[in-house]
């Protein structure tokens, strides 16, 4: 384990934190006020490590609400990345989603008091005592951002009990995964559905360790494309590209079946342990009887739904089409004609909308909800313009209701085969710039009512 200390960090007092300064956010109209570590972030994390003098509480604080800062700013990179996807742009395409993706995986660190600061980083321990994170062997390389956030991210999933803790940021029906699993009485030998979440994450966030100084990043970044012309890609199709878009809004609405699927994968790990194929094998009896160990009425039309969701995989093709994409990893070195983008997309999507349920936890634990956070979600509305100032939607996720029409138009619009660029360009790109707009996605998955 390149980190040997990963086993400080902790997340209770990073709600703490936010618990403590919930009072004061729409009275001083900020995350942070005079804190030592706002400006020059780096150079004085660096210096204050090197003098044994970090300000612990400055640093908490820091981190504590660095977490959504960071996620917000991932939400934007796929918004822009979308945007490009659109204008046939796959090299800035890239690039943005894997700044998405790196956003994603370091907001999911914060929340968990990792710190990530370029070449010193810290761990906030269950004290809330900040402590570099410690590297065995002492590389440099490996304390940069990329490399660490990477490292750190595996290094927290390698250690004892914390897959399982993810365990609980995912909820369905208000039980958590945790929850499903304890209520089939096989939670005591669960070890083998925490590998899957370790393969989860380690999936959703690969393009970090793959992309490096040789890889992706730098070749879409740096290098010039299209030396060939006669290359073809499938999303060289525009309306490929428009059902992919819708694709991911599949995964990002309210209420999406991204919980219930992972609900199912885990579920379906275990039962496969004991001899059944698939979930619809097992016997409907025994999965009403986890419902009802959960204090859920089996009986009821949204738990009969649910359940005949998980034995059948039912789900909207939409929605696996962006998990299956999300397995397709491109190795470097690459070429030209191995520039395809919508896995990477699909990954940093998976990956924000995780560590959006993971916030969205942390700020109810700490009863932190959305009128605490005004100043957070007005200071969005004004960048995005999503809402007319001061008439902000009581529930924030009433916002799907105009990309919920604008898909229909789209809908409408894709159903010609015979699309071109020009057309899409004419006749749909003004009337569909709502659905760049990924960054709206942060509101209902992260901020709590």
């Amino acid at each position: 384990m390149p980190i040997s200390n990963i086993n400080l960090a902790s997340d209770n007092f990073v709600k703490i934190s936010l618990s403590n300064a919930k009072n004061s956010f729409n009275y001083n109209l900020a995350w942070l006020n005079n804190n030592h570590y706002v400006v020059d972030t780096v150079k004085k994390i660096n210096d204050d490590i090197k003098n044994n003098s970090i300000n612990h509480p400055d640093a908490l604080n820091y981190i504590s609400f660095s977490a959504n800062i960071h996620c917000f700013n991932g939400w934007n990179y796929l918004s822009n990345s979308i945007n490009a996807l659109l204008d046939g742009d796959y090299p800035a395409c890239i690039h943005f989603a894997y700044y998405a993706e790196l956003r994603a995986t370091m907001a999911f660190l914060a929340s968990q008091g990792i710190g990530v600061f370029d070449k010193q980083n810290i761990l906030i321990d269950a004290n809330g005592i900040s402590t570099p994170a410690t590297h065995v062997p002492n590389n440099s390389v490996e304390k940069r951002t990329h490399q660490f956030a990477k490292t750190a991210l595996g290094a927290w999933l390698g250690y004892p009990g914390n897959p399982g803790r993810i365990l609980s940021y995912i909820k369905i029906e208000n039980q958590s995964i945790k929850s499903w699993l304890t209520a089939t009485s096989f939670d005591d030998n669960a070890l083998i559905p925490q590998l899957l979440v370790k393969n989860w994450l380690a999936a959703w966030s690969i393009d970090i360790s793959n992309i490096d100084d040789q890889g992706l990043r730098n070749f879409v970044s740096y290098r010039p494309q299209s030396y060939n012309a006669n290359i073809n890609f499938s999303c060289d199709n525009i309306t490929v590209r428009l059902k992919f878009l819708k694709s991911l809004w599949t995964i990002c609405k309210p209420n999406s079946d991204y919980d219930i699927y992972l609900l199912e994968k885990v579920l379906e790990y275990i039962y496969q342990q004991l001899g059944y194929q698939s979930l619809n094998a097992v016997d409907i009896t025994d999965l009403n009887s986890i419902v009802q160990t959960l204090g859920l009425d089996p009986a009821s039309v949204t738990n009969q739904n649910l359940i005949q969701k998980l034995r059948n995989g039912n789900y909207n093709s939409n929605l696996t089409d962006i998990f299956g994409y999300a397995q397709q990893v491109r190795n470097p070195p690459l070429q030209e004609n191995d520039i395809e983008p919508f896995g990477i997309i699909s990954r940093a999507c998976l990956m924000l909308n995780f560590t959006s349920r993971t916030i969205n936890n942390q700020l109810i634990d700490a009863q932190v909800n959305k009128s605490d956070l005004q100043f957070w979600t007005n200071h969005i509305n004004n960048k995005l313009g999503i809402w007319e100032t001061g008439n902000e939607p009581t529930i924030l996720s009433d916002l799907w209701q105009d990309i919920e029409d604008t898909i229909r138009e789209l809908d409408r619009f894709a159903a010609n085969n015979n699309t071109t660029q020009f057309d899409y360009k004419a006749k749909m790109e003004a009337k569909l710039l709502l659905l760049k707009q990924f960054n709206i996605a942060y509101l209902w998955n992260c901020i709590p009512n």
